[in-house]
């Protein structure tokens, strides 16, 4: 059952017109809606839905007028009143959600959990290790520029020795860190090392400078 409260004042909640009518004895009042509506003097429009109605006389002679159709009136305050009439609304009260369930789908043996997760972490240090392998050739690519600049601002008789020599010993630093991880990568930054280092610088002041590497570099 739900009935309609067409006027109530603004100050008047939900949980007030829920305890007075809930006081007439007529059943159990399970919640109440307001609605704003809005004129000359801005109001709410009221619905209270009931889970249960009495049986007593009193609550059946209720129902019986509602049913009718007839509007009844309740005193909530002294001379101060309500119209409740029927609603026509029916009030369906929302479902609680059900509890989650769980099911086994297959046995897993601790052999197979064992490989899949030696898989995985196989997968793993893989990716670590050619993580590491680009990061040891961008710092030999980026030695091997720093030496290239050194280089032409010496023979261009603008830079300084101890820069070459600081650049030098970066390069010597980034092609032992590369060969860590991999022989060929060795080979491959010595030669290109090899290419841009070994070759002759002529200085500002007329000297020679020969700059290689060794075999063991």
């Amino acid at each position: 059952m739900s009935l309609n409260i067409p006027w109530t004042e603004l100050d008047q909640s939900e949980d007030f017109i829920g305890r007075t009518v809930g006081a007439l004895g007529w059943g159990w009042v399970s919640c109440v809606q307001l609605v704003r509506k809005e004129g000359k003097r801005s109001h709410n429009m009221a619905y209270v839905h009931f889970s249960h109605w009495e049986s007593t006389d009193d609550a059946q002679r209720a129902l019986g007028a509602l049913e009718s159709g007839l509007e009844l009136k309740v005193f909530y305050r002294g001379n101060w009143y309500w119209k409740i009439r029927k609603s026509r609304f029916e009030y369906r009260a929302p479902i609680a959600p059900s509890a989650p369930t769980w099911s086994v789908s297959g046995e897993v043996s601790a052999e197979e959990a064992t490989e899949a997760l030696e898989k995985v972490d196989h997968e793993y240090e893989g990716e670590l290790s050619e993580l590491e392998a680009c990061l040891r050739v961008a710092e030999a690519e980026k030695a091997t520029e720093a030496l290239e600049e050194a280089i032409g601002a010496y023979v261009e008789g603008e830079g300084e020795l101890s820069e070459l020599e600081a650049c030098l010993s970066s390069a010597r630093d980034a092609v032992d860190k590369f060969a860590e991880g991999s022989e060929l990568g060795k080979t491959m930054m010595t030669s290109a090392l090899k290419d841009t280092a070994d070759r002759v610088l002529l200085g500002g002041n007329g000297k020679r400078l020969r700059v290689t590497f060794s075999d063991s570099a």
